[in-house]
């Protein structure tokens, strides 16, 4: 997406690094002590100010839930972070780690794609490409035992 839409390509690259660095020790809210965690690495190893900056605004921003992307590369990030979530596999990782009942994480899931669906895919031609995924999500999420 970098390159189709014309982004910094080590910006998005090291965004797309970071954006979950907070989850590495289950910290949440994982975007504000991920964003800060990453500012302080990068400045520590030597990178610019403001590159650092971008990167941090990155990985605050990537949940769209209190910082909404505004960049370019914020929004790349963010949807590709979206679109990650209409992956099957995703949801075996979801599984693994949710403490609750089947009924409670199938509503979390369907809360989850029809978010990600709707607020944080910021290219159309995205949002179609997993219209069909996000559909078949759905059903599965919908499902009663």
């Amino acid at each position: 997406m970098a390159k189709k839409y014309g982004a910094d390509l080590n910006i998005v690259w090291l965004g797309s690094l970071f954006h979950d660095i907070a989850r590495l020790e289950d910290a949440e809210p994982h975007d504000e002590i991920g964003s800060k965690k990453t500012y302080n690495l990068l400045i520590t190893k030597g990178f610019d100010q403001s590159l650092a900056e971008k990167i941090k605004n990155i990985v605050l921003k990537h949940r769209c839930r209190n910082y909404l992307p505004k960049t370019l590369e914020e929004k790349i990030v963010a949807s590709a972070d979206a679109i990650a979530h209409f992956l099957p596999p995703f949801y075996l990782w979801v599984g693994k780690y949710v403490n609750s009942n089947f009924s409670k994480t199938m509503k979390y899931n369907i809360k989850k794609i029809e978010r990600d669906y709707q607020s944080k895919i910021f290219f159309n031609n995205e949002k179609k490409m997993v219209r069909e995924q996000y559909n078949i999500l759905k059903k599965w999420f919908n499902f009663k035992i």
